[in-house]
C-alpha cells in the first residue's frame, strides 16, 4: 500500500549554511512532488517511536502556548485538512470529520474519537494510538492525533507583529538532537541560534517568517550523521553515542561504519495567511551510513562536504570526534 522508503542524498558542496527555500515541486530529486507530507513503509516504525514518546515522555513531544488556542486549533484543523487534500487514499477531511485509513481512526471537531478496526491497515497498531488518544483532552487529543497520522513532525509558527514571531505549537518527537520544550515561544531567530555559521539565517529571519506565513509551499533538506538508529533523537531523552569518541585507528572503520546513520530532514513550509500562522513540516528519513554510500560520486560528494566545513560546524554535527577517520575512507 505504501512506497518503498527512500532516503534522499541532499548533500551539497561546498557545505553552507543558508536560508535556502524552493518552490514545492521544484527540488531536484524531490522524490514526492509537490506533496507536503511523503509517506511510505516506515510509516509504522515512525508512528510506533512517536506514540512511545507521547505516552511516556509527551512534554517532550506535544508543548503549545495557550493565549490564544482558539486560532491555533484553527490553524491544526487546516493542517489536518492539507494531510487529508494532499494524501487522499489515506485520509479522507468531510463533514468536519478526519480520518485515517492506516489506522482507523476519526476524530471530529469537538473531539470525538471512534475506532474502526474493519477500515484498519495497521489494526494493532491503531488499538494502541486510540487507547493513548481517548485517555487525553480534546485539544491534546487533536495534537496527538495529526502527530500521530503522518511521518513529518509538526510546528506551527505565530507571527505576532511586522517584527515578532514565535513557535506556538511544537508536535516534535523526532528531533534532530534538540529539545522542542528549549524552543517553545522563541522567534525564528533564537530557534537558530545554536547552529554555527547562522548569520545568513538570521539576515534572513524577516523573509523566511514572510514566506512561513504568507507564501509559499517551499520546501528545503538538511542532513547529518547520527550515532544511533532511534528516529527520535531528543539529547534529554537519548544523549549521543559515546563510542565515537574513541575511534582513532584505521582498525576502527567498521566500527565507525556500523554506527552511524545518515539523517536527512525534509522540512516543507504551508502558510495560514488569514490567522499569520504558518505550518513547518520536518520529516526524517535515516539510513546506515553503509548503505547510503553504494557508490563512488556519494563518496567523493559526503567527503567535499565535510572538508568544507567549518570548525564550529564539525563540531555541532560531532563528525570532529571521527572527521579524519571518515575522510580516509570515504577518499580511498
Amino acid at each position: 500500500m505504501l512506497p518503498p522508503a527512500d532516503v534522499p542524498f541532499s548533500v551539497k558542496v561546498p557545505f553552507e549554511v543558508k536560508a535556502d527555500l524552493y518552490k514545492l515541486g521544484s527540488f531536484q530529486g524531490d522524490k514526492p512532488g509537490d506533496s507536503l507530507f511523503w509517506l511510505d513503509t516506515d510509516y509504522a516504525g515512525f508512528t510506533e517511536e512517536k506514540l512511545a514518546l507521547l505516552k511516556n515522555h509527551s512534554q517532550h513531544g506535544r508543548c503549545y502556548l495557550s493565549d490564544d488556542l482558539e486560532n491555533l486549533e484553527t490553524a491544526l484543523w487546516n493542517v489536518a485538512q492539507l494531510i487529508a487534500d494532499d494524501l487522499p487514499e489515506y485520509f479522507c477531511f468531510a463533514d468536519e470529520v478526519l480520518e485515517s485509513k492506516l489506522l482507523g481512526l476519526r476524530l471530529a471537531k469537538g473531539g470525538n474519537l471512534a475506532f474502526q478496526p474493519e477500515l484498519v491497515a495497521f489494526q494493532g497498531l491503531g488499538e494502541r494510538c486510540f487507547e493513548h488518544l481517548q485517555r487525553l483532552e480534546p485539544f491534546d487529543r487533536l495534537c496527538d492525533f495529526l502527530a500521530l497520522s503522518v511521518q513529518e513532525d509538526l510546528v506551527i509558527m505565530h507571527k505576532t507583529s511586522d517584527l515578532a514571531n514565535r513557535a506556538e505549537c511544537l508536535l516534535v518527537s523526532l528531533p534532530s538532537h534538540w529539545d522542542p520544550l528549549d524552543k517553545l515561544g522563541l522567534d525564528f531567530g533564537a530557534i537558530h541560534e545554536p547552529v554555527p555559521d547562522n548569520a545568513p539565517l538570521t539576515k534572513a529571519q524577516g523573509n523566511m517568517l514572510k514566506a512561513m506565513t504568507s507564501k509559499g509551499p517551499f520546501v528545503r533538506y538538511n542532513w547529518s550523521l547520527a550515532s544511533t538508529p532511534s528516529i527520535s533523537q531528543n539529547p534529554k531523552l537519548l544523549p549521543r553515542e559515546p563510542r565515537l569518541l574513541k575511534l582513532k585507528e584505521k582498525d576502527d572503520i567498521n566500527t565507525l561504519l556500523d554506527t552511524l546513520h545518515f539523517r536527512v530532514e525534509r522540512q516543507t513550509l504551508h502558510s495560514f495567511p488569514d490567522l499569520n500562522r504558518g505550518l513547518f513540516a520536518i520529516r526524517i528519513f535515516q539510513e546506515p551510513l553503509r548503505q547510503t554510500l553504494n557508490n563512488t560520486e556519494r563518496k567523493t560528494q559526503l567527503a567535499a562536504a565535510i572538508e568544507t566545513m567549518s570548525e564550529g560546524m564539525l563540531s555541532y554535527k560531532g563528525i570532529n570526534h571521527y572527521k579524519d577517520l571518515l575522510l580516509d575512507f570515504l577518499k580511498s
